[in-house]
């Protein structure tokens, strides 16, 4: 189902843009984008520079009683795809924002709404690890609910990726570390 996933204009994050989006430019083209559209680019993975949006929190899915209509009568519900469509209310009317809303957040928000008994977040990583893969990888056996956080606000080469990660709810992390 195609989600529409109500943000904050106040939402910080709209002053300080981290989710890289959109193909790899060199040098020369980020900064004709950065003149002519006025976007924010970043140097992404030393292949090259990418723009950069806001990431803002999800506050409440609009779609939320057509998915729970759905799901009364039996149907099986893909929602929030890709973190969904992030808009604001102007004049009483849904409008898109250029913005990525984090899909973990909006899937965490969308399981809390509908009263989910569990929520699993499926990933390729076997462990949440500090500086992963780099030699100095450093997979946690267990955390506690400061750690990912005060750890990121340090500094990390995948900050703007796992920072909303260790915002999620503590017993997320709590089931995770177990496994």
């Amino acid at each position: 189902m195609v989600t529409q996933v109500l943000v904050s204009r106040r939402d910080p994050a709209f002053h300080i843009p981290t989710k890289p989006v959109g193909p790899f430019y060199t040098p020369q083209e980020a900064e004709r984008r950065r003149t002519e559209f006025g976007w924010h680019m970043v140097e992404d993975a030393h292949r090259g520079y990418r723009r950069v949006v806001p990431s803002p929190q999800p506050q409440e899915i609009i779609e939320l009683p057509a998915i729970k209509a759905a799901l009364s009568d039996g149907a099986l519900v893909i929602a929030c795809g890709g973190g969904g469509i992030p808009v604001v209310f102007h004049r009483d009317e849904a409008v898109g924002v250029e913005a990525v809303i984090d899909k973990d957040r909006v899937s965490s928000l969308l399981a809390s709404d509908l009263g989910a008994d569990l929520f699993l977040i499926s990933t390729a990583v076997e462990r949440v690890s500090l500086h992963f893969g780099t030699p100095s990888s450093n997979p946690w056996r267990s955390s506690a609910p400061t750690k990912p956080a005060n750890t990121w606000a340090k500094g990390s080469s995948r900050r703007a990726a796992w920072v909303p990660k260790s915002k999620l709810p503590w017993s997320i992390w709590n089931a995770a570390a177990s496994w």
